[in-house]
């Protein structure tokens, strides 16, 4: 049923709340003091004691924002190692299409771009005119050129040694049998069985004796054949650290010369 009179809802049903004066005598906002006049939140003092219907103006909130300085515009480094480069021989952001410089010849990074038979041909000419390496290699190669020709004499005095020592064993065994013989025949003995078992010791003794002295000839020859090995091992060793320090000599010029030094 419409409440067109009723006090609590306005005048008629078409039009509640707008002249009830518990409700501000009109429509709810459009006169009710709490809102402001003319239903404006901006025209109640409290709420910004009429000022325009911008919160920006009002001193409770600060000063217009078109007030504050506007941030400045962006400018990108002009120097520094990121600075952006604009030429045309770089690599920068906005270059003109160059690439890095190209190592220079004789340097680590040019040597480092070429093959394994490319490097190894490099080393060979450096050591060629590596007036130290050169001057190490002659001594080492002089020494043990020395050394084995001191090993082969001292091998050919063993050997000569040697036969000297079973010739005159020999010859010993020789007097002595006969000797032992003339001896059993004084006694008339020689076909006698004592003869031939003396006869077998004394050949026994003496092929042991020549048994120990080529045993001897050969510990010696052995012995100068494991000198010879230890000195050519040693000089094979220091003759690859001669090659590894003239190497090294090589990497430190290449450095240098990627630090821009000229020879």
């Amino acid at each position: 049923m419409a409440k067109i009179w009723d006090p609590n809802f306005g005048s008629n049903d078409s039009t509640p709340n707008q002249v009830n004066p518990k409700y501000g005598g009109g429509a709810l906002t459009l006169a009710n003091p709490d809102v402001g006049p003319g239903g404006n939140m901006a025209n109640n003092p409290t709420y910004g004691g009429g000022l325009p219907a911008d919160l920006f103006t009002n001193p409770q909130y600060g000063a217009p924002l078109a007030a504050n300085p506007a941030p400045a515009p962006y400018a990108p480094p002009t120097a520094g190692p990121y600075a952006p480069t604009t030429g045309g021989g770089g690599a920068g952001a906005s270059g003109g299409g160059g690439g890095p410089a190209a190592p220079v010849q004789g340097g680590r990074q040019w040597y480092d771009q070429l093959g394994q038979q490319g490097q190894s041909d490099y080393q060979n000419q450096f050591l060629g005119g590596d007036a130290d390496y050169n001057a190490q290699m002659g001594q080492y190669n002089q020494a043990l050129n020395d050394f084995i020709a001191r090993i082969t004499n001292q091998k050919a005095g063993f050997q000569t040694d040697t036969n000297n020592a079973v010739n005159a064993n020999t010859k010993n065994q020789g007097l002595s049998a006969t000797q032992l013989g003339e001896d059993f025949g004084a006694r008339g003995m020689s076909y006698s069985g004592l003869f031939d078992k003396s006869r077998n010791l004394l050949n026994d003794r003496y092929a042991d004796q020549e048994k120990n002295i080529r045993q001897v000839g050969d510990r010696n020859m052995q012995d100068a054949d494991n000198r010879q090995a230890d000195f050519s091992n040693q000089n094979a060793i220091d003759q690859s650290n001669a090659k590894r320090a003239a190497l090294g000599r090589m990497l430190q010029q290449q450095q240098l010369i990627d630090s821009g030094t000229t020879f």
